[in-house]
């Protein structure tokens, strides 16, 4: 996808992301296969995702990152920028400072395209995990906060796009074939799914 493209495309994340709220889509075998769920579960500790499109030479991108290994939690793994949401902030902010902290991320808040349904993963604790959809047509200059991100990640949309077919949410993000975690994995593969529904 190029720049031209930018306009259609956001036009097709706010349908997605409105039908997502509607719920007239069957996420079951996906929701088992990552295993998470919409189902409310106990106590949640707030969380939130930044699902980033951007322009890279001239073409829209995504990002992720590896967390680095000295992390407690999943050190080593690939995922999205996000984490817990702190006191006194919504979702939408949450994750746009998780972007800012993690990998200097410059995302306004009126880039912000909408937030997909919050989902509900089990680890160790329980956590209500919102995917934050942000498309800026700005440069970016990510820098990596070395306390928690070993590599930055990123790959073009059409990539994103034209793999990770029915059967798997898991497309790879390296040539080492590396994924996402299930929860992350989740949050890409639905909306990948809402998309098609809409091109």
């Amino acid at each position: 996808m190029k720049c031209s493209d930018v306009p259609s495309f956001a036009s097709q994340l706010r349908k997605a992301i409105g039908f997502s709220h509607a719920r007239r889509f069957d996420a079951t075998e996906l929701l088992e296969v990552c295993e998470v769920s919409f189902d409310v579960l106990d106590s949640p500790i707030p969380s939130s995702l930044l699902l980033l499109f951007y322009l890279r030479d001239g073409h829209l991108h995504f990002v992720a990152t590896r967390r680095a290994t000295c992390m407690r939690f999943a050190p080593g793994r690939m995922v999205l920028p996000g984490g817990h949401q702190e006191s006194g902030e919504d979702a939408i902010t949450g994750g746009l400072r998780e972007g800012r902290e993690e990998i200097a991320a410059d995302v306004a808040p009126d880039e912000v395209v909408g937030a997909l349904p919050a989902f509900y993963r089990e680890e160790h604790v329980n956590f209500r995990i919102t995917t934050v959809v942000a498309l800026t047509t700005r440069p970016q200059h990510f820098v990596p906060n070395r306390r928690e991100v070993d590599e930055i990640v990123e790959l073009p949309v059409t990539q994103w796009l034209r793999t990770g077919g029915d059967a798997s949410p898991f497309f790879p993000m390296n040539g080492a074939g590396e994924t996402l975690m299930k929860g992350n994995a989740f949050a890409m593969e639905y909306l990948r799914q809402l998309l098609l529904l809409h091109r």
